[in-house]
């Protein structure tokens, strides 16, 4: 589950403008996912080499931070087509792990529009400040160092209950985010499909006769179920 967990993450991670992502409940499924590798750390035991609580926090901090930029930019641009669409390409990254580039490639971006007195004095009436460029290379420097600290895996033999307990937030989490996904593939919000395993599609209730089997092809993602 946590490897599935960490693989959401990272789609919304690397897609912060998309329709599909609240936020909020984008913050709440990441520190399900920080709680859980937490719990797991805990016990000495950690399944994936790319999971740490570290970068859980960062990466929750990073998406929440893009998501209120872009709120709070696109409404001091209104109309400034060119401009939005210059901020959604900085704030998403081009590549897995190239979170940390992109925050400060919006940093380099709202620096010159700060710069520019007009626009300038309509950011700063949304909050966007040099406060704001300093918030974003203080997360982009977290997210570094979270990646540089990445730990060994090791093995577990069984599951403690607190880890089961971690698990079971974290699935009602993950609920929440497909059900948001879905219904913004539905409106044409949306073109992400989130990957899934088979105990996934059976924890979530997407399996035939859970009440979704109408969407089948979403339950299992591109190229099907992954274990």
């Amino acid at each position: 589950m946590l490897r599935i967990a960490v693989g959401w993450a990272r789609t919304i991670g690397e897609n912060p403008a998309d329709g599909a992502v609240s936020p909020k409940r984008a913050r709440w499924f990441l520190d399900c996912t920080s709680a859980l590798a937490e719990v797991v750390s805990g016990n000495t035991i950690v399944r994936n080499p790319s999971v740490t609580t570290a970068e859980t926090a960062a990466l929750a901090k990073a998406i929440e931070l893009s998501g209120d930029i872009r709120k709070q930019a696109n409404r001091a641009l209104g109309d400034d087509m060119a401009r939005r669409e210059q901020l959604a390409n900085a704030l998403k990254p081009e590549a897995r792990d190239a979170r940390a580039e992109a925050l400060r490639n919006t940093k380099t971006l709202l620096h010159g529009w700060i710069k520019n007195d007009g626009l300038g004095l309509r950011l700063g009436l949304q909050d966007i400040t040099e406060e704001t460029l300093t918030e974003l290379e203080a997360t982009a420097k977290a997210l570094d160092a979270a990646t540089a600290n990445k730990g060994a895996a090791k093995q577990v033999d069984r599951d403690s209950p607190a880890e089961n307990e971690a698990e079971g937030r974290l699935l009602f989490a993950m609920k929440w985010i497909w059900d948001d996904f879905k219904a913004a593939r539905k409106k044409g919000k949306s073109r992400l499909v989130l990957q899934v395993s088979p105990a996934i599609v059976r924890g979530l209730g997407l399996s035939k006769g859970a009440g979704d089997n109408e969407d089948e092809d979403d339950e299992e993602g591109p190229g099907g179920p992954t274990a």
